[in-house]
């Protein structure tokens, strides 16, 4: 496995953001389509979350007036959770999906979670206690992802491939290959695979913004320096600094 992460290549790509238009205004705009991307994002895991463990396959299908904001049946106008539901999110550092799993896997109470109780203190707290072990859990994801990937190119090689193509094919391989963006993109990027990296790019920055610190824990060692600063500076501006 040492091949994978000491293999020299081509010198890394430095990979930037897409530079913002010109103009505060034009920063307003990006910041605000950025955070209601977000909040869509946060409302699609909890409805996931929620059919699950509400075994309502069709949960969110429709609008729920009363979390997604609108006129309620009762002839009350409520304004949509999910933005509030989003800056926590993006304070806590946490993944939305891995979020919302949180809020049912250390639910106390015999109800299920609503929206409305997803961005208070007692939310917060039972995100905090799930990323208690997230560190752990990463580093054992790390060891399973880093050996799916040597499965897959230890076949090429013995075809004769380059370590580079046998490489380039494994980490292109979203099918049987487990590894996630994030991994995918650092190794290209350690391997001068430039355009495998950029492939995975986008994938592995969102990855990456919503777990920094037990990634940096975790993971640090084979991360991209740029990606890892890209992912720093874009959780400041969308938290509005």
């Amino acid at each position: 496995m040492a091949a994978l992460l000491n293999r020299p290549g081509l010198p890394r790509r430095n990979v930037q953001l897409p530079r913002e238009p010109n103009g505060e205004g034009a920063r307003d705009t990006q910041q605000a389509a950025a955070s209601d991307q977000l909040a869509a994002i946060a409302r699609t895991a909890y409805c996931l979350a929620m059919r699950e463990h509400s075994q309502d396959p069709t949960y969110g299908n429709k609008h729920m007036p009363q979390w997604d904001g609108g006129l309620t049946a009762m002839g009350t106008y409520r304004k949509p959770v999910w933005p509030a539901v989003a800056q926590t999110l993006l304070v806590e550092s946490a993944d939305p999906y891995l979020y919302m799993a949180a809020q049912f896997t250390e639910n106390k109470a015999t109800h299920q979670i609503r929206p409305n109780q997803l961005s208070g203190p007692q939310a917060i707290a039972r995100w905090r206690d799930y990323q208690a072990n997230a560190p752990e859990r990463l580093r054992q994801q790390r060891v399973r992802e880093l050996a799916s990937v040597e499965s897959h190119v230890l076949p090429y090689t013995q075809k004769g491939l380059s370590f580079e193509r046998a490489m380039a094919l494994a980490l292109g391989n979203t099918t049987t290959n487990c590894a996630t963006p994030l991994l995918r993109h650092s190794l290209a990027d350690r391997a001068g695979l430039l355009d495998v990296a950029r492939f995975f790019y986008d994938a592995a920055l969102l990855q990456y913004l919503f777990q920094q610190a037990p990634y940096d824990a975790a993971w640090g060692d084979i991360l991209s320096v740029s990606l890892c600063q890209a992912g720093r500076d874009l959780k400041q501006r969308l938290l509005g600094g």
